[in-house]
């Protein structure tokens, strides 16, 4: 993540980050109709597909700051390793798109583990990173249950973000965008410089805050 003082711009990097034909490209095209400018821009690299799209989002908690975000996900089969780190290597946040599909399952799980070992190699990894599951094409398994195949591919419960979608209805499918978008901005606003309202916010609730007895002080220092 780039942070520009000068530009007041949060610059950051987002990877939808799955197997061929598990629908990353229908996502990504969503998440630009709906915060982008709808447009996907594709590059060829050796015999694989690229897109990107790029969002700007303005609601940032600080006064005067935008946070920029582009987008990238892989079209068909990734010829190469190389593509895949070049991509997750200083990603600031990623979409894990597995399709709903009992025939892949083993293929799901190992693509889940590629994308740990990658991340480790660059000294990070999956609990670290912002991260969202998203389970699609769920029509294809009437009932699914997300959680049964977060426990499948050894996820622990309650710890990464879900989201089930059909390819068969759009509407939802920014939903992880949603969900990166949050944990995003809330790395962001740690190293994010304060606004005064910010600051006299802090000062106001530190003024309100009752200090302890010396007492209790005294019985602290004693300890």
């Amino acid at each position: 993540m780039i942070i520009d003082p000068k530009t007041h711009e949060v610059r950051a990097k987002l990877v939808l980050f799955g197997l061929p034909h598990s629908g990353k490209r229908q996502i990504l095209e969503n998440w630009s109709s709906e915060q982008g400018d709808g447009q996907l821009l594709k590059s060829q690299v050796g015999d694989s597909l690229v897109h990107r799209a790029s969002f700007k989002w303005n609601h940032l908690p600080q006064e005067g700051w935008t946070l920029k975000m582009n987008a990238y996900t892989t079209e068909g089969e990734v010829s190469h390793s190389a593509l895949s780190e070049m991509l997750l290597k200083d990603a600031d946040g990623v979409a894990f798109v597995a399709p709903v599909d009992g025939d892949r399952a083993e293929a799901i799980r190992a693509n889940i583990h590629e994308l740990s070992e990658i991340l480790k190699r660059h000294e990070r990894s999956l609990s670290e990173l912002p991260l969202a599951l998203h389970y699609h094409q769920a029509e294809k398994v009437p009932g699914f249950q997300a959680q049964l195949l977060s426990d499948y591919l050894g996820v622990p419960r309650n710890t990464v973000p879900e989201v089930m979608t059909r390819s068969d209805d759009s509407s939802p499918l920014s939903a992880s965008l949603a969900l990166l978008l949050q944990q995003v901005i809330k790395l962001a606003e740690a190293d994010l410089p304060q606004d005064e309202k910010g600051k006299q916010r802090e000062q106001d609730a530190a003024a309100k805050t009752p200090s302890p007895p010396p007492s209790q002080l005294a019985g602290a220092e004693a300890t």
